[in-house]
C-alpha cells in the first residue's frame, strides 16, 4: 500500500489532538481508507515516513483508565522536556509542580485543591482561575488526568515526558512496575514491600495466577481495586503484553461478567 493523502490525514489528526484513542483511531481509518486493514499497518506506515524526522506513533495505555492512545513522540531524547515551549512562565513552573506532587506522592495523584493552591508558590503570578482553565485543557489534551477531585498522570505525560523525569528525579523517587519494567506513577501497591505495579499488569496477572502474589515478595495481593478498575474499564485486558509502551497489539478481550457501561474514548 502507498503513502498517501489518507495517510497525511490520519497524522494531521493525532498531532493536532496530542492523544487519540485506539476506537477514534479504528473509526477515523474506517472512513479513511476504508479497509480492513489493522491500525497498526497504517501506522507503521506513518512511521516509516516520521523516522528520519525523529518522530513515531506510538501507543500508550492511561494508568487509571487502561485505555490506550495513538501519540506522536519525538525519538530524541530530550532531558529539558519538549513542553516547555508550549506554556507561558507561570504554566511551566505550576506545570512542573504538580508533575512533581504526583511523582513524590504514595498513590500517585495530587488532589486538585493543593494543586491550586500551589499559584501562591510560583514565581510569577497566576490567578486560581487562571490555574484552572490551564489545568482543564492539560486534562483535554491528556497531559493529565482528573478523577475524583484528583490529578493523575496522562498518557502524554508517561509518553513525552520519561527522559524528563529521569533528568530531574532521582532513581529512588521514580517507580517502576514490578511486572512490566517500566515507569508506574499510579498502580497497585504490595503491603509487603510497596513495590507498585501498573493496575492493568496486575490484572492481566490475576487472570492467570489466583490469587495473585507480588512477583517482588511473593506476597499475597487484594483484588478489590481490580474489581473497581474493571467495573470502569468494563473492557479490556490485554494479555500477555504489560508495558505501558505496548505497540504490537490492538487485540481486546471483554469481561464477560461485567456489562458494558464505558467506551474507550
Amino acid at each position: 500500500m502507498s503513502y498517501t493523502n489518507n495517510h497525511r490525514a490520519l497524522l494531521q489528526v493525532i498531532m493536532e489532538r496530542g492523544a487519540v484513542s485506539t476506537a477514534d483511531a479504528r473509526e477515523l481509518i474506517v472512513k479513511l481508507f476504508q479497509q480492513n486493514e489493522s491500525t497498526q499497518t497504517y501506522i507503521h506506515q506513518i512511521n516509516v515516513k516520521l523516522e528520519p524526522l525523529n518522530m513515531t506513533i506510538k501507543l500508550v495505555t492511561c494508568e487509571l483508565t487502561g485505555h490506550k492512545y495513538w501519540i506522536l513522540i519525538s525519538t530524541l531524547i530530550d532531558k529539558t522536556a519538549s513542553f516547555q515551549n508550549e506554556f507561558s512562565p507561570a504554566q511551566l513552573e505550576l506545570l512542573r509542580k504538580i508533575l512533581s506532587e504526583i511523582i513524590t506522592s504514595d498513590d500517585g495523584c495530587a488532589p486538585s485543591t493543593a494543586c491550586l493552591n500551589l499559584c501562591s508558590s510560583l514565581d510569577t503570578q497566576m490567578s486560581k482561575a487562571d490555574a484552572e482553565d490551564f489545568l482543564a485543557k492539560m486534562v483535554e489534551k491528556k497531559w493529565f488526568v482528573k478523577e475524583h477531585g484528583k490529578f493523575y498522570m496522562g498518557v502524554r505525560s508517561i509518553a513525552e515526558l520519561i527522559p524528563y523525569f529521569k533528568a530531574s528525579y532521582s532513581e529512588e523517587a521514580l517507580k517502576t512496575c514490578a511486572l512490566c519494567r517500566q515507569m508506574v506513577f499510579h498502580g497497585e501497591r504490595c503491603i509487603c514491600c510497596h513495590n507498585v505495579l501498573h493496575m492493568l499488569c496486575f490484572a492481566n496477572c490475576a487472570r492467570v495466577q489466583n490469587p495473585p502474589k507480588c512477583p517482588s515478595c511473593n506476597t499475597i495481593m487484594s483484588t478489590d481495586n481490580i474489581n473497581d478498575f474493571d467495573a470502569y474499564n468494563d473492557h479490556v485486558l490485554d494479555f500477555p503484553e504489560m508495558s505501558v509502551e505496548t505497540e504490537n497489539s490492538e487485540k481486546r478481550t471483554t469481561n464477560p461478567t461485567k456489562k458494558r457501561k464505558y467506551s474507550a474514548k
